[in-house]
């Protein structure tokens, strides 16, 4: 029978020529007469047109299509209904996937010159993945293909992959009843109606017993495929459904490599086509993107993992620590026991150097606190604590975060872990190099990479509650990759500590790869070589030298892409020697001077390790780096980690009359900044300080009320000149606020005005209700006017303002500046008249405005035994109060008192020259002048 003549067209389109006929449709290349360009024309056969059901898949197809937009998968132009039912697209030239398997073994068979892409499995694997890509696209989407066969992929002339026909394809949120719309025909290459979709030879187990589609039998068929490109054969050969279903229990699976083993299949593909073919839903990969994983450690030549062992925390054997113990949090920033907490903590006994990969099943309650694994924890004769290493906390659902600690600091921090309450989760964890990822039920949930090098080699498990579920874990370690990259070796050696070895090839590749980020890699692995040389080095003049030719090394990256090493390299060298000013300087001029460098983040990692190491050991320091947070790196306090330990932190400051706390800010980050103005109280930076004041939007509402703060922290911080420029910077905004009125007299002193002067001034101006602006500026007066004057030409003004109405705290904050002035007047008599009107339990707390008076109070008059019973309450209190610190120095010695800030330091002498003023101990005085004199000068 003769085929009918070509059309000359349909609708507007020209046609060319038939490409072919299908099951439904005939395809043609056509003329685009608007763009001037081919395209292919998939037009209805005629005699198909009248069927709705056919009508429906036919347009299923292109409506599909049309909905993806993916590089695999070909787009839709147009869609026409009237007269005639077709759709466009762009027309590519090539071969299906079937033909080239087809060519390929005719090839062979004839002796023919071999296909170029059928017998290379590289190039069909890229095929494959590019289709693999476009699946879990359109799963992406809530759509299954149902169909994937090798004649649906076409591979145009120039590479490109396409997934054809989505004729029976399924929209996930509404799939229809199958059963009524197709059937599957004898024949392997084509789906047309009846009962069940789908192509048997490529169809899922279940799917033939007429379960529904799923992911998981996608995977299958993409199995398949896999197969037949490592063969060239399929797994299975079934003549229909009906026989698929008897021969179903007999199916046995013949490895790759046996069915075509002059192939030369690689075994990690062998494995992934196995592992998509298992008869269990269940043993298959659970989504598209797992096999793409899989792919991707192939074609990047990652290790193939080996099982090396198992680990159960039921087996004591595994474990070479299995205890119990406090660990300590934030210790240095508090005296509180609270701030300890204790762990389960279990080391393996087996060490696992190189690559490793860990896999199990956990489960944790919804309201588990969570559960924690231990890497790269150093051997027993290097390790200096049981924190050191890395851990990976998994939180549960009601605290749903995956964390990664270095060192029981917190460096990176994912949300939403999407581990499910009470049920099982598949958990791996793989370190390869100085990588480490996280996949949590196969989702890749953390990746994390180490510019410092990962020296430890034993594993750990640590828990708070044990309301866990875990499986025993599955030790695997790594071949080599494939493709090695050239830091390799050195970084053996550095790991080994054979430092020399490891300097030359750092060199040898810094010069040779000058240019490219290996090169700059080696560069900055160079000067921790050094570092690391020079912190084991005993001779100090020989530790100077490596850590100087460190620096050197470091310098040169300045010029290089990645110039924030060479500031973070430079930072490492200073903690070294120990050295906190100049690390601070390092970091916080990385942070202004390369803001939106993608490298900064190593460097803000740093940091808040540094913020959290600091804050067991180094109250100072870590007051230091979370100033440099509060200031450049406000998103970070985003993590809860973060942000509590600076909440705690400025909790533990010391409350300061001068300081306002009831501010309501316009915004988190004016928040953080008032903040940082207190930090840079404490840490003695003035000029930090006056820049934030100068950095504050001119229209924000608060801006006043932070100014005055920060104008009298620089008054108590003994910086007049910055404090009298500031208030004339900033005189216009603060004109038109009740703060003008109480900082102009401050503003008079600042100029050589005497305090008495300046308290009648400030008195005058006094407005009622009393608040805290006047009262700051009140007592500030009367303690300077206190160097100079006597007592009792101030105790009038005190009296003065005692007798207007107060509130209760204002009442008490001016009552203890009251009996100050008497005690130095030496007017006990009516101080102890005002001690008995004051509650017995405010005479003996130690953040009473009274504890410290009334301890001066009962030396001078009962003598030193009954004051020092009142001290030695204080230095039981959990935080570093100034009357705590008193207490410390009188029941002890000064050098049992922790570092202190330079104005922790001012304020505990002045305290202690009010006492011996009193007690009239003048050897004592003079020797805190002594003390004070130096201060004066550091």
């Amino acid at each position: 029978m003769e085929s009918s003549p070509l059309p000359s067209h349909i609708g507007p389109y020209e046609i060319i020529q038939s490409l072919g006929k299908g099951g439904m449709g005939e395809v043609f290349l056509v003329k685009d007469p608007l763009c001037e360009r081919k395209l292919a024309l998939k037009k209805i056969l005629p005699e198909l047109s009248k069927y709705s059901i056919i009508k429906e898949r036919f347009l299923r197809e292109a409506r599909f299509a049309a909905k993806l937009s993916h590089p695999c998968i070909i787009p839709i132009h147009t869609i026409c209904l009237e007269p005639e039912i077709y759709y466009t697209m762009p027309y590519v030239e090539g071969e299906t996937l079937k033909e080239i398997f087809k060519n390929t073994l005719e090839n062979e068979k004839l002796g023919l010159p071999p296909h170029k892409i059928g017998t290379s499995i590289p190039s069909l694997v890229r095929i494959f993945l590019s289709v693999c890509q476009a699946t879990a696209y359109a799963y992406s989407k809530s759509i299954l293909h149902r169909d994937l066969k090798p004649e649906n992929i076409i591979v145009g002339k120039y590479g490109e992959v396409f997934l054809l026909d989505w004729g029976i394809a399924t929209h996930l949120d509404h799939m229809e009843e199958e059963t009524d719309l197709f059937e599957v025909k004898e024949e392997e290459h084509l789906t047309r109606p009846g009962k069940v979709l789908g192509t048997v030879n490529f169809m899922a187990p279940e799917r033939a017993l007429k379960k529904a589609a799923t992911i998981v039998s996608e995977i299958y068929a993409l199995g398949t495929i896999l197969y037949q490109i490592l063969t060239l054969r399929l797994p299975f050969t079934r003549k229909n459904l009906e026989h698929f279903r008897k021969i179903m229990p007999f199916e046995t699976l013949l490895p790759p490599e046996e069915a075509a083993p002059y192939r030369d299949i690689p075994k990690q593909l062998s494995s992934i086509a196995q592992k998509c073919l298992a008869r269990d839903p269940k043993e298959r990969y659970q989504s598209v993107d797992e096999v793409l994983f899989d792919l991707d450690n192939y074609i990047e030549g990652r290790p193939e993992w080996v099982l090396s062992t198992r680990l159960d925390i039921e087996n004591k054997d595994d474990w070479e620590f299995q205890e119990n113990v406090l660990l300590s949090k934030s210790l240095a920033i508090s005296r509180l026991v609270d701030v300890r907490e204790w762990v389960g903590f279990m080391i393996s006994k087996e060490s696992f150097s190189g690559n490793f990969k860990l896999e199990f099943e956990l489960k944790l309650p919804k309201e588990s606190e969570g559960v924690g694994f231990l890497l790269c924890i150093p051997e027993p004769s290097k390790r200096k604590s049981l924190e050191e290493g890395y851990c990976l906390w998994l939180g549960s659902a009601s605290r749903p975060y995956t964390t990664l600690f270095r060192s029981n600091a917190e460096i990176m921090s994912i949300p939403d872990n999407d581990l499910h309450p009470n049920r099982f989760n598949h958990l791996c964890l793989e370190r390869i190099d100085q990588h480490i990822r996280v996949y949590i039920n196969g989702q890749l949930k953390l990746s994390y990479s180490s510019h410092l090098p990962m020296i430890g080699t034993h594993l750990g498990f640590v828990y708070k509650n044990p309301d866990f579920s875990l499986s025993p874990i599955k030790v695997y370690v790594g071949s080599q990759n494939v493709m090695v990259n050239c830091l390799c070796i050195p970084d053996a050696f550095l790991a080994s500590q054979h430092f020399d070895k490891a300097l030359q090839e750092y060199e040898r590749i810094a010069y040779s790869f000058s240019g490219r980020s290996e090169g700059r890699e080696a560069l900055f692995r160079w000067g921790i070589t050094l570092l690391e040389q020079g912190k084991r080095e005993r001779l100090k003049l020989k530790q100077e030298h490596l850590f100087s030719k460190a620096l050197e090394v470091f310098e040169k990256l300045g010029a290089t892409p990645a110039a924030p090493l060479e500031y973070l390299g430079k930072s490492l060298v200073y903690y070294a020697m120990q050295d906190l000013d100049e690390e601070l300087k390092c970091l916080e001029l990385t942070l202004r001077k390369y803001p939106k460098h993608p490298l900064l983040s190593v460097v803000k990692e740093q940091v808040l390790f540094r913020l959290h190491e600091t804050s067991q050991q180094n109250r100072l320091a870590t007051y230091g780096f979370a100033l440099l947070i509060l200031r450049h790196m406000q998103s970070s306090l985003a993590s809860p980690t973060h942000h509590d330990l600076i909440n705690y932190l400025m909790q533990q400051n010391t409350p300061l009359t001068f300081i306002d706390t009831h501010i309501r800010f316009s915004d988190q980050k004016t928040s953080y900044l008032y903040q940082a103005i207190t930090l840079s109280f404490w840490l003695h930076k003035p000029l930090i300080l006056t820049e934030i004041l100068e950095s504050l939007p001119s229209e924000l509402a608060e801006k006043p009320y932070i100014l005055a703060s920060g104008i009298f922290c620089l008054l108590h911080m003994q910086e007049g000149t910055l404090a009298l420029e500031t208030l004339e910077n900033q005189a216009p905004l603060l004109r038109d606020f009740e703060l003008h009125f109480y900082l102009e007299p401050i503003k008079g002193w600042l100029k050589v005005a005497s305090c008495l002067s300046c308290l009648e001034c400030l008195l005058e101006k006094m407005q009622q209700p009393i608040t805290l602006h006047f009262l700051r500026s009140f007592t500030f007066l009367i303690e300077e006017g206190l160097k100079k004057e006597s007592p009792s030409i101030l105790l009038p003004f005190v009296e003065r303002l005692y007798r207007c109405p107060l509130k209760h705290e204002q009442k008490h904050w001016l009552l203890a500046l009251y009996i100050k002035l008497l005690l130095l007047l030496e007017n006990f008599k009516e101080a102890s008249l005002l001690f008995q009107e004051i509650p017995e339990e405010l005479l003996h707390q130690v953040e009473s405005p009274f504890y410290f008076l009334y301890g001066c109070y009962l030396w001078k008059t009962e003598g030193e035994a009954i004051a020092l019973e009142h001290f030695i309450l204080a230095t039981q209190h959990p935080s570093l109060h100034p009357h705590a610190l008193v207490a410390l120095y009188l029941t002890q010695t000064e050098e049992a008192l922790p570092k202190l800030f330079l104005w922790e330091k001012r304020d505990l002498y002045q305290k202690l020259s009010f006492l011996y003023t009193l007690l009239g101990k003048k050897r004592k005085l003079s020797e805190l002048e002594k003390k004070s004199k130096k201060l004066s000068l550091s």
